[in-house]
């Protein structure tokens, strides 16, 4: 009985390790502040009243969370505290 010779194995190219891409970094526009809120949470009260919210109704309810966050700083500031308190909003 004739044995066959196996065939030489092929020479397996493994793949170069895949470095983990940061995302993008968006630029953020002159005096864009960071938004504040989480908007899926904001959509849901705006959709939980049967309404539709705006494009741009986040970045509006983020500039008025910053407005009164700075109001606050200024009332502790005032009244020489360094904790903001419930109060000062």
């Amino acid at each position: 009985m004739a044995t066959k010779k196996k065939a030489p194995k092929k020479a397996v190219k493994k793949a170069a390790p895949k470095t983990a891409k940061k995302p993008a970094k968006k630029k953020a526009k002159k005096g864009a502040k960071e938004i504040l809120v989480v908007g899926s949470k904001v959509k849901e009260v705006i959709k939980a009243n049967d309404m539709r919210a705006d494009g741009q109704l986040i970045e509006a309810v983020s500039a008025r969370v910053h407005e009164l966050l700075a109001a606050g700083v200024a009332r502790a500031k005032n009244n020489k505290r360094k904790t903001v308190t419930p109060h000062d909003l």
